[in-house]
């Protein structure tokens, strides 16, 4: 009820629920490949682990992306602010690649900020930076 009511979002961090007011900014659009259907992770403000491990440690904000062998259990953190972009951190084995729009594909070395249209690869799976349809609006 009160998610409807706010816009806001019931997670779960392992231990007990959480609840978020702020609704999401932007989403990671995982592209469809052969044998997967397209899904969308929301990116709640703050930090976004994202990587093949189901179960959150403590008070982490975890994204699960299953059915890629190459996708370490903690590969990427995504960290939204109050700004505009997003950050994106490698911490995996295998390496996030990021491409702009029309772009090549560059290795993630430490940190670098992204955009909406930017695609990442993590393992073979790829991403879409995406700003949710209404953001804007709630901004104000």
């Amino acid at each position: 009820i009160v998610t409807e009511l706010f816009g806001g979002r019931l997670w779960h961090d392992g231990a007990r629920f959480l609840f978020e007011l702020a609704a999401p900014r932007f989403q990671l659009r995982v592209l469809a490949s052969g044998t997967r259907s397209a899904k969308v992770l929301q990116l709640m403000e703050g930090e976004n682990l994202i990587g093949r491990r189901r179960a959150p440690q403590q008070h982490e904000r975890r994204l699960t992306l299953g059915g890629d062998e190459l996708i370490s259990a903690d590969h990427a953190t995504f960290t939204v602010g109050d700004g505009d972009q997003v950050f994106v951190r490698d911490t995996s084995k295998n390496g996030t690649w990021v491409a702009a729009a029309g772009g090549a594909e560059e290795r993630v070395r430490r940190e670098r900020s992204i955009s909406p249209g930017d695609e990442l690869r993590l393992g073979i799976t790829r991403l879409r930076l995406e700003r949710v349809e209404g953001a804007e609006d709630s901004k104000e």
